[in-house]
């Protein structure tokens, strides 16, 4: 196996294949560190029939499946997406459903939560561009104790809610002060439409990694219906268009359900 070295911003998880004293992404100095991955094997040569054939174990390689031929049952079914790095972060390829914690990188330690009952989502996702770099570059440099207190605290209820299947403190935990507050800017009458969606019954709301996509949290389906619906009618006033999904969080994966 061929390795290489690649240097990873620590700040923001840039990569780059050479050292940069400052990092392009987010612009902060020295925060370039150096890794070690295995270098893809070019295709054709016996080193890459041979990783080919090893990912058969996980699921498969980037070419398209029919979901009836992926197995979700299986506790350790990943779907490996053949980028060496992506893989080695994500602890061995895709994880078909569930919650999963990454509680540390260096060693990566991923802990699966389970999902209660009676979880259900709203997702809605708008017509709009967010830039992740710009995404990133509104955030602090630096967070306050006393936001830096209130996060960890949410962090660990959101985390003791899983364990213990209790929705309404997943609701409760599910309180962002670190970067929600600085992200919804981008999006359009952002605090309009979460004053509205927990009107409607939703336990929390919040951004999608740094946008566009918003998702709301229920424990009924009516109310997941109705958050849905009501996320589309905000975006249409203004004439935005969207895609809207409610339902069920699965703990199963991706599967033919028709």
């Amino acid at each position: 196996m061929k390795l290489k070295s690649v240097y990873v911003c620590s700040n923001c998880g840039e990569t780059s294949p050479r050292w940069m004293g400052r990092c392009p992404s987010c612009g902060s100095w020295n925060t370039m560190n150096e890794d070690v991955v295995a270098e893809a094997p070019k295709a054709g040569t016996p080193a890459a029939r041979q990783a080919a054939a090893a990912r058969q174990e996980g699921v498969t390689t980037l070419t398209a499946r029919r979901l009836s031929e992926i197995s979700t049952t299986e506790e350790k079914s990943r779907i490996l997406t053949g980028i060496s790095e992506l893989d080695r972060v994500l602890g061995g390829g895709i994880v078909l459903g569930g919650v999963v914690l990454i509680r540390g990188y260096e060693p990566l330690d991923i802990v699966r939560l389970p999902v209660p009952e009676g979880f259900f989502y709203a997702v809605v996702h708008p017509d709009i561009v967010v830039s992740t770099k710009q995404a990133r570059e509104v955030l602090p440099r630096e967070v306050p104790l006393h936001d830096a207190v209130t996060q960890w605290g949410n962090v660990g209820g959101l985390v003791a809610g899983f364990a213990l299947g209790d929705v309404a403190l997943i609701g409760r935990s599910m309180h962002d002060v670190v970067a929600e507050p600085y992200r919804k800017g981008f999006i359009p009458g952002y605090d309009v439409l979460k004053e509205g969606v927990l009107a409607e019954g939703a336990l929390a709301m919040n951004i999608a990694g740094s946008g566009p996509s918003i998702f709301a949290l229920a424990a009924d389906e009516a109310v997941a219906q109705r958050v849905a619906q009501r996320m589309r009618a905000h975006f249409a006033r203004p004439g935005i268009g969207c895609k809207i999904y409610a339902g069920r969080v699965s703990n199963c994966g991706a599967r033919i359900v028709e």
